[in-house]
């Protein structure tokens, strides 16, 4: 097992070749204010939309092997799902970003009334 380069609960890690990049964030709950509690490293969110996210990588990579995101709330009531979505690839110098997506339905929605919602990632990219 490979030893990880961030002290944060959730954080980047070099295994092989790929590069792992793990975070998660609260997304408000209104327009287009910015997540707040974000954890983890290597990346950074914004809010562009009424329920759309957009992860930017600090770092330049190859390739994307793999992205999955998902919604976390704390309310059975709440029908959401988090979809990942239009990709920015990366150039020279600057990093790879990817939308991610709030959804109820087909709509991309503000997560609001939830006591604890967070949106979590995995990206998996390779380094060379």
């Amino acid at each position: 097992m490979s030893k990880a380069t961030s002290n944060k609960p959730v954080h980047t890690e070099q295994v092989g070749e790929c590069t792992i990049i793990a975070g998660s964030f609260v997304p408000a709950g209104t327009g287009t204010t910015a997540p707040t509690g974000v954890r983890g490293s290597g990346f950074t969110v914004t809010q562009t939309a009424s329920g759309v996210f957009l992860v930017a990588l600090k770092n330049v990579y190859k390739e994307t092997i793999s992205f999955q995101a998902t919604a976390d709330v704390a309310s059975e009531t709440t029908d959401v799902y988090a979809q990942a979505g239009d990709v920015t690839v990366a150039t020279a110098t600057v990093g790879e970003k990817r939308v991610i997506r709030t959804m109820t339905g087909a709509t991309p929605t503000n997560i609001s009334g939830d006591s604890a919602p967070r949106v979590h990632f995995v990206w998996v990219v390779r380094k060379f």
